[in-house]
């Protein structure tokens, strides 16, 4: 674990240094509420559509909800995330906070 906080603020440093924002380094995590999601079938169909958006590093799906981290540099776009999910299935919608 040493090590690899070691090289990951060898990192941060070399992006400053440079005068690049932090943001391209570190990855985002984003959770999202879904509405109509009852079943595990659900979970299937909203898995095989919103795991598979390009920024998308980590996807953990269950019913009602998804927790998306992005690969590193890049960031979740909501619009994006709601495209897939209705993709999914027209009767599932992200709840807005």
């Amino acid at each position: 674990m040493r090590l690899h906080s070691a090289r990951f603020a060898l990192i941060l440093s070399t992006v400053l240094t440079l005068g690049l924002p932090a943001s391209l380094c570190l990855a985002e995590t984003v959770p999202f509420k879904i509405s109509g999601m009852t079943c595990q079938a659900c979970v299937k169909s909203v898995k095989a559509q919103v795991c598979s958006l390009k920024s998308v590093k980590k996807c953990e799906v269950e019913v009602g909800k998804v927790v998306l981290t992005s690969k590193d540099g890049q960031t979740i776009d909501p619009q994006e995330v709601a495209k897939a999910v209705k993709a999914a299935s027209k009767d599932f919608d992200i709840i807005k906070p």
